[in-house]
């Protein structure tokens, strides 16, 4: 196979579902909230109710509702008040609960991050957050030494966008120094990583080993099950 450094001259990555194992730290924070408050009882409807209106709030708006706010609505859902220096240990708590179950990486993701430095590709990261912020994920990332691999990593609770907005694509690819049509994502969400990238004029791959979501992958220029088989994903990336 030869490589084409005239095509693909950089590759973008999804986080959830794309480069890690979705993993959910429900059970950590609503033992927190539990302790800190002496609640009884399930607290797991109060939990669904933020993740709803954070749902919503992403549709109307493509934002991401940030952990206080989420806080804020569950405290609402439950008819608690609780003081500013409380409020802001629970969502310390909240933010933080994923390093204590820290989610494992999909695999063979590091061969593919060798593989692609080592074509001198620049590699990127574009991912929307819930309650655990861009500054816990950077956490994990170094944890299992991946976080090196990446010249830029945008958030959407540092940019202020959410997927398929254009700002978290174009702002990656600005901070790169790369134009759109030399550029691929990968991703396990066509509703935001295929339509977002393909709407700012980048190539877009579905990666479904996760997340098992092919259904509606029309507009991607390709789809994978697994990093496994280098050889063929780089082919893909470069439209050999």
């Amino acid at each position: 196979m030869s490589w084409n450094k005239g095509r693909i001259q950089a590759v973008t990555f999804d986080f959830w579902g794309t480069l890690y194992h979705n993993t959910e730290a429900a059970p950590i924070r609503l033992a927190l909230l539990q302790e800190k408050l002496g609640l009884d009882g399930d607290l797991q409807p109060a939990y669904d109710y933020a993740h709803h209106l954070a749902h919503e709030y992403w549709r109307a708006e493509q934002r991401s509702l940030p952990a206080a706010r989420r806080l804020d609505a569950m405290l609402d859902y439950l008819r608690v008040s609780v003081p500013p220096p409380l409020k802001a240990e629970l969502v310390k708590g909240f933010e933080e609960a994923l390093l204590e179950m820290p989610p494992a990486p999909v695999r063979s993701v590091r061969r593919l991050l060798e593989a692609l430095r080592e074509r001198g590709l620049r590699i990127g990261l574009i991912s929307d957050t819930g309650i655990t912020p861009g500054r816990i994920l950077r956490a994990v990332m170094a944890r299992h030494g991946l976080l090196s691999f990446f010249q830029y990593c945008t958030f959407s609770d540092e940019v202020g966008w959410a997927k398929p907005h254009p700002v978290p694509f174009r702002r990656t690819l600005t901070a790169l120094e790369v134009e759109a049509p030399f550029a691929m994502h990968i991703g396990d969400l066509p509703e935001t990583d295929i339509v977002g990238a393909k709407a700012v004029g980048m190539r877009a791959v579905l990666f479904t080993g996760v997340t098992g979501l092919a259904g509606d992958a029309d507009q991607a220029d390709g789809v994978v099950d697994s990093y496994d088989d280098l050889t063929a994903l780089l082919r893909l990336l470069n439209g050999c």
